[in-house]
């Protein structure tokens, strides 16, 4: 399996007109190479923004876009097969996180996956990240 270790780096707190962020710089360290990541995590996500977020997320399910991602029956994280109604819309950066419904940030993902991978980002779950190898 691949060996990840995280150092955090630095903090740097910063306020923005939308809520608090807080930014953290990691390295990830996949053998001999390190991967600096920049991650920020949002505080105290406003109610109205989640709910239009949301709202966002049922329109792509509607789309065809969906409907194409959906088509080949991939498991975004498992990789699994699976039969498109049994695939769900997943927030690779979720929402409680500061994520966006586009189509950037939402994968298909078995039922299974989903509940598992919850609020984290997929480099702070840790059995996808031995699903790597």
């Amino acid at each position: 399996p691949l060996d990840v270790k995280k150092q955090q780096v630095a903090r740097i707190p910063q306020t923005a007109g939308r809520g608090n962020k807080l930014y953290l710089f990691l390295l990830y360290s996949l053998g001999p190479i390190l991967y600096p990541v920049l991650m920020q995590f949002f505080a105290d996500i406003p109610e109205e923004q989640l709910r239009r977020e949301r709202q966002k997320a049922r329109e792509l399910r509607r789309s065809q876009w969906w409907r194409n991602r959906i088509a080949s029956g991939l498991c975004h994280y498992c990789g699994g097969h699976f039969a498109p109604a049994e695939l769900t819309l997943d927030h690779v950066v979720p929402l409680v996180r500061g994520g966006r419904s586009s189509k950037g940030n939402c994968v298909a993902a078995c039922k299974d996956c989903n509940t598992r991978k919850r609020d984290l980002l997929p480099t702070e779950w840790q059995e996808y990240l031995d699903n790597l190898v």
